[in-house]
């Protein structure tokens, strides 16, 4: 029943801001672990839930934020990672998860040849480097 009230299909008009904005904390729990579910099992979801989880993907707001995209650019992984973690503050213990999100993005880790050196590092990024 709650993931009938969340889960809309692209035929509805549009997707009842009210849900959210009426939540109580029981509800709000239960959207958690709705939203934490595997994507296949919420096929479609409103436009609302789409927007929640952009927000709360923080991969994504430091890559918009500290990468330039080009076809050509190559990062090392771990230097991607430890910028990562200086700018999210986040522990050290996630570098796996990161990786992981990183490849969910399309970014797939490879070997590549970087300042002449072979490293393990991501093809169509860098980091910016602000002058």
């Amino acid at each position: 029943m709650l993931g009938e009230a969340i889960v809309y299909t692209h035929a509805t008009a549009a997707c009842p801001s009210s849900i959210l904005a009426h939540a109580t904390a029981a509800f709000a729990s239960s959207l958690s672990i709705l939203l934490h579910m595997p994507r296949r099992l919420l096929h479609s979801p409103c436009p609302l839930v789409i927007e929640y989880l952009a927000e709360q993907d923080g991969v994504q707001a430091f890559l918009a934020e500290n990468c330039e995209f080009e076809e050509d650019f190559r990062e090392s992984s771990v230097a991607l990672f430890h910028m990562y973690l200086e700018e999210s503050g986040d522990s050290n213990d996630r570098e796996k998860w990161f990786h992981r999100q990183m490849k969910n993005k399309g970014f797939v880790k490879k070997v590549l040849q970087i300042k002449g050196k072979s490293t393990r590092g991501y093809m169509g990024l860098r980091l910016r480097h602000d002058e």
